[in-house]
């Protein structure tokens, strides 16, 4: 169950409160809202990846590579 709770994403914290471990064992509703937030969570996630990886796909393209010392990629990045 924590393996899987881990997999998922769901934190140390999280999985207790779905165990029972804080206090008592959560109801459906209770649970239904933790999965909720989480999946909100993991959607802005996706979300501030995919401007990262378009991002870093942009800095990558513009590099010719070789031996110049001009680099966009570093130049991208200073600034």
């Amino acid at each position: 169950f924590i393996r899987r709770g881990r997999e998922l994403g769901f934190s140390l914290n999280d999985i207790r409160s779905l165990v029972g471990a804080n206090d008592r064992p959560p109801n459906c509703d209770e649970v239904h809202l933790l999965t909720k937030t989480h999946l909100i969570d993991i959607r802005s996630k996706i979300v501030d990846l995919k401007k990262l990886e378009a991002t870093l796909s942009s800095m990558a393209k513009k590099c010719e590579r070789g031996s110049t010392p001009d680099c966009p990629i570093i130049e991208a990045l200073a600034r």
